[in-house]
């Protein structure tokens, strides 16, 4: 059973034991206790309350080593949803931060304002509205490896326009190649953006030191996440 069929089932008791409890005797109560208490554990489990990601500050991370994770809030959903089901189900089909990032233990991604949570996969750093940019630039500055999913959204042009400088320890992951057609229509001539082959997707590509383009695609399944990864960490 999944975990939400898991939670429908013990909703439904928890709907009949509410009905029930206030009427009868005191085990029945501490039975509708227990349950009630199993419920909000599962919930706050499956929320993420049990997840590796840490909230941190700005300050906290200038001053350490890390990797940064840039991609648009929406991609947080699906991350989350395709990491949950293996490719037999239909699941890994898009890039998996969890499964990928674990290979890089201090990587930091923007959180999405008023999530209650943080996703499970890079450590999150919140930022006000008008700080973001100014933020990001400090980060993009800062740190060793910048990883970016490139998505069809204003935010993410403008942090493509703003890695030029920082060529060689940029990765670019691409789960949809109409995405990348449309970054390269919002960028015309950013070399950063290459003619890339009509390849399977998702994959990734960087330059390599000596100035080579090289390009690595995922086969959907968390083995080729940890290969890529291990791949492009030891370049």
């Amino acid at each position: 059973m999944s975990w939400d069929g898991f939670l429908n089932f013990l909703f439904l008791g928890l709907l009949v034991f509410a009905f029930i409890a206030p009427m009868s005797n005191f085990l029945v109560k501490v039975i509708f206790g227990i349950v009630l208490l199993i419920y909000f554990c599962v919930g706050f489990a499956c929320l993420g309350g049990f997840n590796t990601s840490k909230i941190v500050s700005l300050k906290k991370v200038l001053k350490t080593e890390f990797t940064l994770y840039l991609r648009a809030f929406s991609e947080d959903t699906k991350s989350v949803k395709e990491s949950q089901k293996p490719y037999y189900l239909g699941g890994y089909s898009n890039f998996v931060e969890k499964d990928f990032f674990k290979f890089y233990k201090n990587t930091v991604a923007v959180g999405q304002p008023g999530e209650i949570i943080a996703p499970n996969g890079c450590n999150r750093i919140y930022f006000k509205d008008l700080d973001w940019k100014e933020s990001v630039e400090k980060m993009i500055n800062k740190a060793s490896k910048i990883f970016i999913l490139i998505c069809p959204t204003e935010s993410c042009m403008w942090e493509i326009s703003k890695l030029n400088p920082y060529k060689e320890k940029v990765i670019f992951i691409v789960k949809d190649f109409n995405d990348y057609i449309y970054a390269k229509k919002s960028l015309p001539n950013n070399d950063l953006l290459p003619d890339l082959p009509i390849v399977k997707t998702p994959l990734c590509y960087y330059f390599q030191k000596v100035g080579n383009l090289k390009i690595l695609q995922f086969q959907h399944e968390i083995g080729s996440y940890a290969s890529i990864a291990k791949i492009i960490k030891t370049e």
